[in-house]
Parts: C-alpha cells; structure tokens; sequence
C-alpha cells in the first residue's frame, strides 16, 4: 500500500505536466510511489512497526515523507543532464529518508514517534545491533572501549 497518490504528487508540481506520454509517465510516478513505500515499510518493520502502517495521524507523517521523497525522484528525473538540479532533488531524497531514519533511530530506543501505529517493539536482532553500536562509541572518559585501555580483558 502507497502512502501517498498519483494525484497528490501531481498536485504538489503541476508545472511539470505529468501524463501518460512524459518521461517520467504518471504510470512510472505510481510505481515509484510503491516502491518507496514497499522500502519503507521494511525499515519500519524491522523497527518493530506493524506495516503498512495505519493511524491516522502516523499515516499523515509517513504521506508527508513519502511525498517529499516522490518529488525528489521525480524531478531528478526530468533533470536528467543538469548536475546541480539533479544534486539540489538528490539532497531532497536523503532529506525525506533522513526523516524516516530519525523515527527509526527512536523506534531502536523504544521510543514510539508514530504514537498511533502498531508497534510490537523493535526486533531484536536491530536491538543487539544498536546495543553493540552504542558499545563501541567512546566511554565517559574518552577512550574508545576496545583500544589500549581494554587489552587487560
């Protein structure tokens, strides 16, 4: 399931004139939407979000994502050949997944960012992975745990 329409990613740029016949088409624009969609659900998932995601306010925010994400593409598209409009939509890109990863990053702490959504708690191999993470990080004292300091262990 897109979170996100056709229709809204038309609106939000009509100047671009999107149709059947375009590069991208507006065929090749919902395609993009599911698999955004489809790859954000497998991060929110391995999160421990129950996917496709379902409160109404949740889905307002995985839209607002999904659409600046869409766009992104989309005009990276049509600019094909002009490296700093293409670089200005790529930055976009990362932007909206930026935005995915910072509810990600919550989700591995147990927080809940997207409070109306199912949630069944981070899956416990991303657990251990952030744990373990966290462990490598430098210590209070500065020292990285598994430099000089720790070869006595």
């Amino acid at each position: 399931m897109a979170y996100a329409t056709n229709t809204e990613v038309l609106a939000r740029i009509p100047a671009l004139n999107l149709g059947a016949s375009t590069e991208p088409s507006t065929t090749d624009v919902t395609t993009l939407l599911d698999e955004i969609s489809t790859q954000y659900d497998l991060q929110l998932a391995q999160a421990g979000y129950t996917t496709p995601i379902t409160g109404t306010n949740s889905l307002v925010e995985m839209k607002r994502i999904t659409l600046k994400r869409c766009i992104a593409d989309v005009c990276k598209i049509v600019a094909t050949g002009n490296t700093v409009v293409v670089a200005y939509w790529q930055d976009e890109a990362d932007a909206a997944d930026d935005m995915l990863d910072k509810i990600i990053e919550r989700a591995m702490k147990g927080e809940q960012f997207l409070s109306d959504a199912a949630w069944a708690q981070p899956d416990n191999v991303f657990l251990a992975r952030s744990y373990a993470a966290d462990i490598l990080e430098e210590d209070d004292d500065g020292y990285e745990p598994w430099t000089e300091k720790y070869k006595e262990y």
